[in-house]
């Protein structure tokens, strides 16, 4: 860009200088010289060029700004879904907790029962036939570890949104007028 403006300027002063020296303003002379009319055309070339350019960078930094909108909008449902996740690990817990109590309860009532029955497994099976609810321990256990797992998705897709929007903030490509700031509750995960 910065060339582009540097020949521009060289292209209107040697023009300036080439008009001067042929003292192009002199109205005694009606004809134009052809060294004047290429310097022109130079001149406007490199007008449209940087205009083209110019046009080009804009568009450029209004999709950009138009990315940091749609980086703004996930991070919030990110950090929205982070939060029901940890309200649904919150709930998941105290309730696998209490099961396993109750189940570890559960088994020394067993255990005490076959050792009352002199090791007969049968009576104990007869008379405990939820043995197998562990089932729905481990079924709460894998949803809590499930949970986990998309909470550290979550967290690390955070992370590079967050990143992604900073950078374009700091961009020196990018005209930070367009760029909209990320709010201080989205610059830090909770």
């Amino acid at each position: 860009m910065y060339g582009l403006i540097v020949t521009g300027i060289f292209s209107v002063v040697a023009l300036f200088l080439r008009i001067i020296q042929l003292d192009y303003l002199d109205y005694q002379k009606s004809e134009i010289q052809p060294t004047a009319v290429v310097f022109l055309i130079l001149f406007l070339l490199m007008v449209i060029i940087g205009l083209v350019y110019l046009v080009g960078w804009l568009i450029y930094n209004f999709i950009e700004s138009g990315d940091q909108r749609d980086s703004l909008t996930n991070l919030r449902a990110n950090k929205e879904k982070q939060r029901n996740i940890k309200e649904k690990i919150s709930a998941i817990t105290p309730i696998l907790k209490a099961m396993v109590d109750a189940y570890s309860e559960h088994e020394k009532g067993i255990f005490e029962r076959i050792l009352n029955d002199k090791g007969n497994l049968t009576t104990a099976a007869a008379h405990f036939p939820d043995l197998k609810n562990d089932g729905i321990v481990q079924l709460q256990a894998q949803t809590l570890v499930n949970c986990y797992d998309e909470l550290c998705e979550l967290q690390n897709r955070y992370q590079k949104l967050l990143a992604e929007a900073n950078f374009r903030r700091v961009n020196p490509w990018l005209l930070r007028s367009l760029i909209d700031e990320v709010p201080a509750d989205l610059a830090e995960p909770k």
